[in-house]
């Protein structure tokens, strides 16, 4: 796969130095190197396949790019049955350092509508009705059901995982709790299961 294919899959920080545009060969040989000690912007399921593909079968001329960090957007599904997409590629990045995962409130939270009477309408004015939303946290197996990370257990050179937890601002409102109530379920599994033995540390950021 040539790196201006891959480029198109993944978001690089900044322009390519001008090197790189010397001649086609040059490109494909230095520009790689700009993977090292940059944090790696997935930008769909399509480029997670296609950079463990390029990864995989690389020409052997060129310099394998060491990949510190990831981050996988807040649309990849981690379900049971199809993190072997996600799984390909942490495999394949051998130095792997920092992996970032955007988690959506819906991993945590089911949103359901539901009809009650408008209590703001006027004496003698006809009953209204209005629907509002009613949040309900998830237990932690269905956290797991839909967000499956154990795939991470066999990143041996991982230091961090970052847990951006998105837009739990309303579930909270609604529920009259905290943004941290929504997302605990999922953060006390990763705790448990992930970083029991110390060498993995998990940092959450809440995110508007």
């Amino acid at each position: 796969m040539r790196y201006d294919y891959l480029n198109e899959v993944a978001s690089i920080p900044g322009p390519l130095p001008s090197l790189c545009y010397a001649n086609r060969k040059t490109r494909e040989e230095c520009a790689p190197l700009l993977f090292v000690d940059t944090e790696l912007v997935l930008l769909d399921v399509s480029a997670v396949h296609c950079l463990a593909q390029y990864l995989r079968h690389a020409p052997r001329a060129l310099p394998l790019p060491s990949i510190h960090t990831l981050l996988f957007p807040p649309f990849l599904s981690w379900r049971p049955d199809v993190t072997h997409t996600a799984g390909a590629l942490l495999t394949a990045c051998h130095a792997l350092r920092h992996v970032k995962i955007a988690v959506p409130h819906t991993v945590c939270a089911t949103k359901k509508w539901t009809t009650i009477e408008d209590k703001n309408v006027a004496p003698g004015q006809p009953s209204s009705y209005i629907d509002v939303p009613v949040y309900r946290l998830h237990t932690k197996k269905e956290i797991i059901n839909q967000m499956d990370l154990c795939c991470l257990v066999d990143c041996k050179t991982l230091e961090t995982l970052t847990l951006l937890c998105q837009s739990g601002e309303e579930v909270a409102r609604t529920m009259q709790t905290t943004r941290e109530v929504v997302f605990r379920p999922l953060i006390v599994w990763v705790r448990k299961n992930l970083c029991c033995g110390g060498e993995l540390r998990l940092v959450v950021e809440y995110v508007n």
